[in-house]
């Protein structure tokens, strides 16, 4: 997804061990890295991004889950927190393989690359978990919610374990 990582635990039971913790950790994060990272072209959310389809694009649910969280903080946030930002985080230089721009981006081409984004744009379906988009060129970028997913899968993993006090 783009970034780093540090887990940290203070105690585990006996009969648990530091590979065997390194195993979950690393089996959640492959999981929603394999359906979640705009980092990673065969994605689900990557494949969603390039397809040009404004019909239903079957995803899975956990990544439908995440989108529906998103779309849920952008309506109460009144769009403040918007996954359907990537054109703009690529304007910028951000994201995969980004470089920042020689020139800061002008209000023109600002304007022409919110053209391609709005989370009232997206849509989301739970049977079966698809994702729609009203146009085209709208493309998602989950980097704003789906590492906290992926912190809650492996949290909810340690404490199935009996494992306490960790970060």
């Amino acid at each position: 997804m783009g970034t780093t990582y540090t887990v940290r635990i203070a105690s585990t039971p006996h009969e648990i061990s530091a590979p065997q913790l390194r195993v979950v950790i690393d089996e959640e994060l492959q999981r929603v890295d394999a359906a979640m990272s705009g980092y990673r072209a065969d994605s689900e959310i990557s494949r969603f991004n390039a397809s040009s389809s404004t019909e239903w694009f079957a995803v899975s649910a956990p990544l439908a889950e995440v989108v529906r969280a998103a779309l849920d903080i952008s309506e109460q946030s009144q769009g403040a927190f918007d996954v359907t930002v990537a054109p703009l985080v690529e304007l910028w230089g951000f994201g995969p393989g980004g470089e920042a721009p020689a020139e800061l981006p002008d209000s023109r081409a600002i304007a022409a690359a919110r053209e391609h984004t709005g989370y009232t744009r997206l849509h989301i379906r739970s049977q079966p978990a698809a994702l729609r988009k009203e146009i085209p060129t709208l493309a998602v970028d989950l980097n704003g919610i789906a590492p906290g997913f992926a912190v809650d899968l492996i949290a909810r993993r340690f404490d199935d374990l009996g494992v306490a006090d960790y970060m």
